[in-house]
């Protein structure tokens, strides 16, 4: 059954003989605990939390290790001379007491203690995607179509592939393989030890978004709406759905308890992940630039309307949004009842209304 979430508020409807009341109730909001500024627009480069502090990029080149509990400042660095369009363009990884980050056409790890870098890595072309570490290995794709696999701890090669288009999106590493999407509707499967291609398919539309791994199954959303089903072992195609009212999809969708969530321009969609029938949707009153967030039973959705929405995971009812101002372009993170956001020029902390 498709429901249709509330935008603004949530009301109640009595009727009371032959009278109707509409009594309505304004919408909660998070309350602001702290706001760091980095003086540079954060594109697309998600809060990421560890240990008490919150890690975060910006498009002037610079990473900022933040205090969790007050936002002052631990240490930054700058990755690059600052040129337009070429700062950090996704979100940092956290593993092996390193950061992964990418700027400018090169990835770096940094010491997360003091912000030092242990090594860092050229590529050929901008670097638009988060870098995935594992098995002892960091998994990056850029613009030029390669995908390379460097050790961990010393940045030195251990293999790339030269797929046959441009990559915008994240590697997904699970079971020992790497899945990787490109923008004309490629799949690349590879071995993730040795780079081996295992298989490729294609699909009839563009992929803007990384899949989502789960039971051996990939979940794939195509720009145009329509979640196809891959298994991930061969390849094979199970089955599809398209979402009728979805299109112009660009951001990765999210597996969670069964649903899937779908971000289309100004609307999010949670469709049933074992049937593809849609469950309900929300519009906002801006672009959907970022992946949702699902924590604490909601789903937490940033947008270019300068809203942060937290929705009920199960009705997609609103329970509480946030003000920040300015266009929230990044997936939001959560720790407890702390949502931490990306809005415009700065880093927020929000508590939880309750």
């Amino acid at each position: 059954m498709r429901k249709t979430a509330m935008l603004s508020s949530l009301a109640l409807l009595l009727v009371l003989g032959m009278g109707f009341y509409f009594i309505v109730y304004h919408t909660p909001s998070g309350h602001l605990k702290w706001s760091f500024l980095t003086g540079s627009w954060i594109i697309a480069s998600s809060p990421v939390v560890v240990d008490g502090i919150v890690y975060v990029g910006s498009s002037n080149g610079k990473v900022y290790a933040l205090d969790a509990g007050s936002g002052r400042p631990k240490w930054s660095f700058q990755t690059t001379v600052y040129v337009p369009r070429n700062g950090i363009m996704s979100s940092l990884v956290v593993a092996n007491n390193l950061i992964y980050v990418e700027g400018a056409g090169r990835l770096y790890a940094l010491d997360r203690g003091t912000g030092r870098p242990k090594w860092s890595f050229p590529v050929a072309t901008n670097l638009d995607c988060s870098p995935v570490v594992a098995n002892g290995l960091v998994y990056v794709g850029a613009e030029d179509g390669k995908v390379y696999a460097l050790d961990a701890f010393s940045g030195q090669p251990k293999w790339f592939f030269q797929t046959e288009g441009t990559i915008t999106t994240s590697p997904v590493v699970v079971g020992g393989m790497v899945y990787i999407d490109l923008a004309g509707g490629e799949l690349y499967a590879l071995d993730a030890l040795s780079g081996h291609q295992r298989w490729f398919s294609y699909s009839i539309d563009h992929l803007y978004g990384s899949p989502v791994v789960a039971n051996g199954t990939l979940y794939l959303v195509s720009f145009h709406g329509t979640l196809t089903i891959v298994d991930a072992t061969s390849g094979r195609q199970k089955w599809s759905f398209h979402c009728r009212d979805c299109d112009n999809v660009q951001t990765s969708p999210i597996l969670s308890n069964g649903t899937v969530y779908i971000n289309s321009f100004h609307t999010i969609y949670a469709l049933d992940a074992a049937t593809g029938n849609e469950k309900w949707s929300y519009r906002t009153g801006g672009i959907l630039f970022a992946s949702p967030t699902a924590a604490n039973g909601m789903i937490y959705l940033g947008s270019e309307d300068g809203n942060l929405y937290a929705l009920d995971a199960v009705s997609g009812w609103l329970k509480w949004s946030y003000p920040a101002g300015s266009s929230v372009s990044a997936s939001p993170s959560v720790v407890g009842e702390i949502v931490y956001i990306s809005a415009g020029d700065r880093v927020e902390a929000l508590q939880s209304p309750g």
